[in-house]
């Protein structure tokens, strides 16, 4: 169980990838380097979303608010 919208994660990794988009901004790269590094990025942290669990609620903290109410 997700405490995010799917669309509230989407835009907490775009705005990530753009961070570090910006950055790089400082640094001269070949545009078509940047337009290749962000995709890359795009994909790796929808993977490490998805396998870690990062917007996940652990069922600890779910039984936790569950009793609160």
């Amino acid at each position: 169980m997700s405490w995010l919208k799917s669309n509230q994660q989407e835009t907490i990794i775009k705005n990530c990838v753009e961070s570090i988009m910006e950055d790089l901004d400082d640094f001269y790269f070949d545009e078509l380097f940047m337009k290749w590094y962000k995709k890359e990025l795009l994909q790796f942290f929808k993977k490490i979303v998805k396998e870690y669990g990062l917007f996940e609620m652990t069922q600890a903290y779910a039984k936790k608010t569950e009793g609160e109410k």
